[in-house]
């Protein structure tokens, strides 16, 4: 991931690139555990926000993004979805 200042002053941001759990790991409730702990990174560190772009044909990925509290903004349209994650 980046971390992402802003232009405008508004708190940094995080961009994700890529979230990978090898084929074998999948659906074990790693990649929950890893944006868990990437959400609770960012509060601790001032981040705002992270986000990510995923397929839309991507569908545990679309499912693991949505379980970990992703939002998709209605503006998101094309081949890639893109999620918000609103850090609390």
């Amino acid at each position: 991931g980046y971390r992402l200042s802003r232009l405008d002053g508004g708190k940094t941001m995080l961009y994700l690139h890529e979230v990978g759990v090898m084929e074998a790991c999948q659906r074990q409730g790693i990649g929950f555990a890893m944006m868990t702990a990437l959400k609770q990174w960012c509060k601790d560190n001032g981040i705002g926000k992270m986000f990510l772009t995923c397929y839309q044909n991507n569908i545990g990925a679309n499912k693991l993004y949505k379980k970990a509290g992703g939002e998709v903004p209605p503006e998101s349209q094309g081949n890639d979805t893109v999620y918000y994650f609103p850090i609390k």
